[in-house]
């Protein structure tokens, strides 16, 4: 019994070294500049490309909502999710 405690304990230390390793590893500047850029980009060009190829202008509104607060949304999950650890609402203690 006493060694299946000392198991789970390992496995628990392992799990911690393991977030340690994501968090010490910082997401790449220039590639989140770069999603950044791309997303505005899409937020300008999508209400474009709607308008031309939906022919109901409350579809294309819809539309355009949707899947550009979608990108955006996941862009901070991603973020968030990239700094697990410090003093926000969201993050871990």
């Amino acid at each position: 019994i006493l060694s299946r405690a000392f198991q789970e304990l390992s496995q628990g230390m392992v799990g911690v070294n393991d977030v340690r390793k994501i968090r010490m590893v910082p997401f790449p500047f220039p590639y989140s500049q770069y999603l950044s850029l791309m997303l505005v980009c899409h937020w300008m060009l999508t209400p474009v490309m709607a308008s031309q190829l939906v022919v109901k202008p409350y579809w294309a509104g819809v539309i355009v909502f949707v899947v550009s607060t979608s990108f955006w949304t996941l862009f901070y999950i991603a973020q968030e999710i990239d700094q697990p650890f410090g003093e926000d609402a969201n993050d871990l203690p």
